[in-house]
């Protein structure tokens, strides 16, 4: 009773102390792994693979993610809500694989939108570059509380070499004009929820839609006096040519780009690229870095490259955003802001820094630092300066929150120690617990063995005996012939059962003694052949060295054996099995390889070995399982449809003959 009760005292100590570890950590885990458990379990489950290069969360606990799924390849944003999946959802996605064009991510609690910049200019053929799905992107909730695709506005300005492009590419160039990828280009501007009606006016004062709107371009209009439409700002003016289509698909007089004129972004000498934007949330307001650049000659040769990098703020309504540069922005050249070397190294300097003491900004020059407090900004010769001059005006408190991570890696520390000790007494305990189960077991298989052959199987064969000295007449004489065989047959099956309980090998085994596997890999391949008539053969590269084990060991061997047979018989179709065996010296250590291998009909076992379709294949997880009870153990599946099956088994510990002797 003592020891029972201070057995159950040390598993409340190990349960209330890996409670309290979990606790303990979880701050220690945000900082390590720099992701929340639950949105890490959600995207696990959802995802399996991913990169995951960003995420913000709102006061409901939505994460708002920057992916990239590997299943995809796609650049990803979701909404992802654990407590509430139903309002999971994918926001946007990437036309292309396996690039990164969003370079600017973050949620504003103020307005509950989230902004994010995406920057696509890889060339289409003929090298024309269309800038596919490049803007500045706002999404905010619904009034269900949602983050839907559906909500997804995209502001872009079409400059007039952009449009011109597009139209070269499309109408110009071909032999037959692209018609729906013209339109499809445009229309990918529209407002979202909406549908959208390409049209132009005629000499004659008719209006024309979609494709026959593009056809009078092309053939009477022409494309390039098209192209040259324009504001004052040199924008191609696409809501003089998008309207919403009302439910009969013609237009009406709203337009379909609603956010589209040069007042939302434009104006003076604002003219942004979208390319390396990086976007930052300052006192509940959106700011972003955008980069200006000069052509240049280089080896006779004109080239654009960027010079410096400005500042500017989003200001958003309940309708659209218009874009603005504060004076306190206008006589800043910030430096550069990679997007690729910030991702790859986080002590790259940032154009712009989030801090207590304002919105830092560092200038082109490597040294000076610009510090913004929302209204006006002020210029110091280096850091140092200006924290000099921060802390004079507002005293910064000490970092409590280092001083908490500190002590929580100390009691985390503490904690691990003592939970290692009752772990490691625990199961050394359990060990022996387990070892003097499994003597039990064997001994009483042993003793079932014994009962079963010693009593019925020697009645049985009495009844044959029997059986065979009755005297019947001749048209009898067929029927007594088959229940002989029918007898004998459950003798075989009687002993085969008897030797599954404990293998002859196994008799006159002393504790500490190895048992020959490849003796009992030759009585199962007879067992097999004789239960199902499929030729069973069994090889070794140096039968006379042998291949010995711990009878523990050579018990799950068996196992392993008779689940893989079972699967052949059952599954396979296979007409002939081989057994092969092998020494082989892995990592120093000695192994016996066994090869299982059919001529079936095989299987595509990559699908087969996947997580969510191994539990419909019992066989194969019962092989994977009785492996791993082998220490050091490993196996390796090989199979495709026609080809058969191939099971690979490296199994540690084997001893040669010489070494047991």
């Amino acid at each position: 009773m003592i020891l029972t009760m201070g057995k159950m005292y040390k598993r409340i100590c190990l349960i209330l102390g890996i409670l309290f570890l979990f606790s303990a950590t979880s701050k220690l885990w945000a900082y390590v792994e720099q992701v929340p458990y639950d949105l890490k379990k959600v995207l696990d489950e959802k995802y399996g693979r991913y990169h995951l290069f960003n995420y913000q969360k709102d006061e409901a606990g939505t994460y708002l993610v920057h992916m990239n799924p590997v299943t995809t390849g796609r650049e990803t944003v979701a909404a992802i809500s654990p407590g509430k999946k139903e309002k999971s959802s994918i926001i946007y996605e990437s036309s292309q694989k396996f690039y990164n064009d969003i370079t600017g991510f973050v949620y504003n609690p103020k307005d509950k939108t989230l902004y994010f910049a995406v920057y696509n200019s890889r060339k289409h053929e003929n090298n024309y570059m269309l800038f596919e799905q490049t803007g500045i992107y706002t999404v905010t909730k619904d009034k269900s509380g949602y983050f839907l695709k559906e909500n997804l506005h995209r502001y872009y300005c079409l400059e007039e070499w952009v449009i011109t492009n597009v139209c070269e590419l499309y109408l110009k160039l071909p032999e037959q004009p692209y018609y729906d990828s013209f339109l499809n280009y445009l229309f990918a501007f529209a407002d979202p929820g909406i549908n959208p009606v390409f049209c132009i006016t005629n000499k004659q004062g008719k209006l024309l839609t979609n494709k026959e709107a593009v056809d009078y371009i092309i053939n009477s209009f022409g494309i390039d006096r098209f192209c040259r439409f324009h504001d004052d700002y040199y924008y191609f003016p696409l809501e003089k040519f998008l309207f919403v289509a009302d439910e009969e698909g013609n237009p009406t007089e709203k337009s379909a780009v609603s956010y589209y004129s040069s007042d939302f972004c434009i104006w003076g000498r604002l003219k942004h690229n979208y390319e390396q934007m990086l976007l930052v949330l300052y006192d509940n307001q959106v700011y972003f870095t955008s980069n200006y650049g000069s052509e240049k000659v280089i080896k006779n040769t004109v080239v654009w490259s960027p010079d410096w990098s400005e500042v500017f703020k989003i200001n958003h309504t309940a309708d659209t955003i218009y874009i603005t540069q504060p004076d306190a922005f206008s006589r800043i050249h910030a430096c550069l802001h990679d997007y690729q070397k910030a991702n790859n190294n986080p002590d790259v300097k940032e154009p712009l820094e989030v801090t207590d003491y304002g919105l830092v900004i560092n200038d082109i020059d490597g040294e000076s630092i610009w510090l913004y407090d929302g209204n006006s900004s002020q210029r110091f010769a280096d850091k140092k300066e200006m924290l000099a001059y921060a802390k004079l005006q507002k005293k910064k408190p000490e970092n409590l929150g280092s001083i908490l991570f500190v002590i929580n890696i100390f009691v985390v520390i503490l904690l691990v120690l003592a939970l290692v000790y009752i772990l490691v007494t625990m199961s050394h305990r359990s060990l022996n617990e387990e070892k003097f189960k499994l003597q039990i077991q064997q001994n009483e298989r042993r003793k079932i063995s014994y009962d079963i052959h010693d009593s019925v199987v020697q009645d049985i064969r009495a009844i044959r005996i029997g059986t065979e000295m009755l005297e019947v007449q001749k048209s009898n004489e067929v029927k007594k012939d088959n229940l002989i065989a029918n007898i004998t047959n459950c003798i075989i099956k009687m002993r085969d059962i008897c030797y599954g309980l404990s293998p002859a090998e196994f008799f006159d085994v002393k504790q500490g003694e190895l048992v020959d596997a490849y003796s009992i890999l030759q009585t199962l391949s007879e067992q097999f052949f004789r239960r199902t008539n499929i030729r069973c053969t069994v090889s070794a590269d140096d039968e006379e060295d042998g291949f010995y084990f711990k009878k523990d060991d050579c018990y799950n061997i068996i196992n392993i054996v008779q689940e893989a047979l079972k699967n052949i018989e059952k599954h396979s179709f296979a007409t002939s099995v081989q057994l092969f065996c092998r020494h082989e010296l892995i990592k120093e250590k000695e192994y016996m390889t066994l090869f299982i291998i059919d001529d079936g009909k095989g299987c595509d076992i990559n699908q087969v070995l996947q997580k969510k379709n191994l539990k419909n294949h019992f066989g194969l997880k019962m092989i994977k399982d009785h492996v791993s009870m082998i220490e050091g153990s490993f196996v390796e599946f090989f199979s495709a449809p026609g080809d058969g099956m191939q099971i690979k088994i490296s199994l540690c510990g084997v001893a040669k003959k010489q070494n047991e002797k």
